[in-house]
Parts: C-alpha cells; sequence; structure tokens
C-alpha cells in the first residue's frame, strides 16, 4: 500500500466560494454553481475565478442544478422552479 503526501501548492482556499450546490464541466473549465455566484477553475492555468456575467445573468442565485452541455454549448440552469439556459459565450 502506498501513502501519499499533499504538499501547500495541491491546496487552494477561498473564502468568498460559498456553499456548492452544483458543479459541471467543459473542456477547459469546471464550473461551480454556489449560493453567491458562479465560479470556474481553468484546468490549464489552474486558476479560479468568479464568472461574472453567468453571475449576474440569473436573477435568484438560488441555484439547485448546473449542467453544461456540450452538444449546444449551453449552460442549463434549474433554481426556485424555473429551468434556464445560457450560451457558454455570453
Amino acid at each position: 500500500m502506498s501513502s501519499q503526501s499533499y504538499y501547500s501548492d495541491d491546496l487552494l482556499v477561498m473564502n468568498s466560494l460559498g456553499t456548492i450546490s452544483s458543479i459541471s464541466e467543459d473542456s477547459f473549465k469546471i464550473y461551480f454553481a454556489t449560493n453567491n455566484g458562479f465560479f470556474s477553475y481553468d484546468k490549464l492555468d489552474e486558476t479560479i475565478v468568479y464568472e461574472y456575467d453567468l453571475s449576474k445573468s440569473i436573477s435568484n442565485p438560488d441555484i439547485k442544478l448546473l449542467m453544461y452541455d456540450r452538444f449546444r454549448d449551453y449552460f442549463w440552469i434549474v433554481n426556485r422552479g424555473k429551468l434556464l439556459f445560457k450560451s457558454s459565450l455570453g
């Protein structure tokens, strides 16, 4: 049995991410729906950013589900009984 070592560079702590309710992924990013809006993790440069345009396009931040649709290049979002969609291009 091998033991794993973890280094401080392996972890990233963000104070304002909030409670994560859903996670989705496209080819380059992992998206997080939280009670503070949407965030993404860039797989190439390993950074986490606040998705301002996507977050501001949703009037109610109480997100239940976030799904990226690769075929249509859209995000499907469920919040408070509503089904919303938004192009990933803005």
